[in-house]
């Protein structure tokens, strides 16, 4: 992960083979939004060509719940970042690929877009051992009110917990939170 990336990063981790992937060049924006309501998140990456005459766009979104991905942890790095780490599951690539919401959009033909980086690591990957990582820096998220909506996306805090953290004004840095952590703390 480049910590002066100020953009939402997504990597690649195969835990069998160790191999790292950084899913993404300088030509990728991703979004991530997270909908408390429906209990999903949004995978938004958006590629943009300025080498053609026009400028032109290509977008795939890929939409995440509990059914079809596993939360693995939420934590809070140095720089105050946030980094949330899922699994894709492994049914994804059967049955569940249908239910995955998958969109595309493209604004001219780009004729070397075949294969998504998105699409081949959440659907075509064939590895039970595969891992996401999902950085968004600083400056991408509101801290806790961050931390809070993530949680609750995936349903492991209540609404009345999301509540008491959004307006807890004596919250502050989110560097050193760590999900696991505190959930094991909690079972000792």
């Amino acid at each position: 992960m480049d910590p002066n990336l100020q953009s939402v990063e997504l990597v690649s981790h195969d835990e069998e083979s160790g191999e790292v992937h950084r899913l993404h060049g300088n030509d990728y924006e991703l979004e991530a939004t997270f909908d408390i309501f429906k209990g999903n998140f949004r995978l938004l990456e958006k590629l943009r060509n300025q080498e053609a005459g026009r400028e032109t766009r290509h977008k795939e979104a890929i939409f995440l719940n509990q059914s079809n991905s596993s939360f693995l942890n939420l934590e809070g790095l140095n720089d105050n970042s946030l980094l949330l780490s899922f699994r894709p599951e492994p049914a994804i690539k059967a049955e569940l690929a249908k239910k995955i919401r998958h969109c595309q959009q493209s604004h001219d033909f780009i004729y070397h877009i075949i294969d998504s980086p998105l699409c081949k690591a959440i659907l075509d990957h064939g590895s039970e051992n595969c891992i996401l990582y999902l950085r968004v820096p600083k400056d991408c998220h509101h801290g806790w009110k961050t931390i809070a909506l993530v949680l609750l996306t995936y349903r492991k805090i209540t609404p009345k917990t999301w509540y008491r953290m959004v307006i807890n004004k004596s919250l502050l840095d989110v560097a050193g939170f760590d999900w696991r952590h505190i959930c094991q703390n909690l079972q000792k």
